[in-house]
């Protein structure tokens, strides 16, 4: 999907999620809004108290975390890198190991937990502006790409072997993409399917599409084994899904220009969410 050339501003939202009997219900606390050089793309928290966010700054990459929870805006410190960032991921059995993706193929990891990141080996991938990572262990994990409706999806299988396309030529732009396990995953992508499309695998590298929407997606978010939740926009107007293992919901939800939401543990009762030129309707 081709990337909004404007300069939008950007925020961080901290996020409580309310579930009366009616349905759900929503309540949102501004931690910063305004500011029209900055873009944030990913956000994660390992605990209540421990985030990072990725984004873009005037055109660099954006890199920022938080220790305690990240409440204002001056809980969160940061720095900046060469181009953009869009994804951050930590392996949930070891949160030590950690990812980030971004534009000019920049592919970076942590083995302490964020406090450091280096360059990680991108030796097989063709395309330069990635927007999804997932792995499944310290060697093992995938990359997708949004180049110009035609992005892949890469895999590397361990650590002594290069990146490999599994999915390519499917005029689709990835924006992400998740595992619940080393066979079944999701991507999300925006192409050829009409406008919003999701794609699932079963293992073995194939893949298989279906549409779902007339929307945008960037970002899936598996929460526990069963709970996937996907959100983006159509135009400025928010759209989020939920798959309970089941059924695809749409959810309404008060963000415009939504572009990621996480939560902290393994359910959907407290998260935060990231975006650029939103605001609480």
């Amino acid at each position: 999907m081709k990337e909004r050339s404007k300069k939008l501003a950007s925020l961080v939202w901290a996020l409580s999620i309310l579930l009366p009997a009616s349905g759900l219900a929503w309540g949102w606390v501004e931690v910063a809004s305004g500011d029209a050089t900055r873009t944030y793309h990913d956000v994660v928290f390992l605990d209540e108290n421990r985030g990072f966010i990725v984004g873009e700054l005037n055109g660099q990459g954006l890199y920022m975390y938080t220790t305690n929870g990240g409440r204002t805006l001056a809980d969160w410190s940061g720095t900046t890198y060469p181009s953009p960032l869009h994804r951050i991921f930590f392996l949930p059995a070891d949160p030590n190991y950690g990812w980030i993706v971004g534009d000019g193929t920049t592919v970076l990891y942590t083995t302490d937990g964020g406090q450091s990141w280096n360059s990680f080996e991108t030796t097989g991938i063709t395309d330069s502006q990635l927007r999804g990572v997932f792995f499944t262990d310290s060697d093992t994990g995938w990359v997708a790409s949004t180049t110009a409706f035609n992005g892949s999806i890469f895999y590397k299988p361990d650590a002594a072997s290069s990146w490999q396309a599994e999915l390519t030529g499917a005029g689709s732009s990835f924006n992400d993409i998740v595992f619940a396990d080393g066979s079944n995953g999701w991507a999300v992508a925006n192409g050829n399917c009409t406008n919003g499309c999701f794609y699932f695998s079963t293992g073995d590298g194939n893949w298989s599409s279906q549409p779902i929407s007339t929307s945008f997606f960037y970002r899936l978010r598996l929460v526990g084994s069963t709970e996937l939740w996907a959100v983006g926009d159509w135009d400025g107007s928010s759209a989020m899904l939920v798959w309970d293992g089941t059924n695809w919901s749409s959810q309404t939800h008060p963000l415009a220009d939504l572009r990621d939401i996480d939560f902290a543990g393994t359910d959907s009762s407290d998260g935060w969410a990231v975006g650029a030129g939103a605001a609480i309707i």
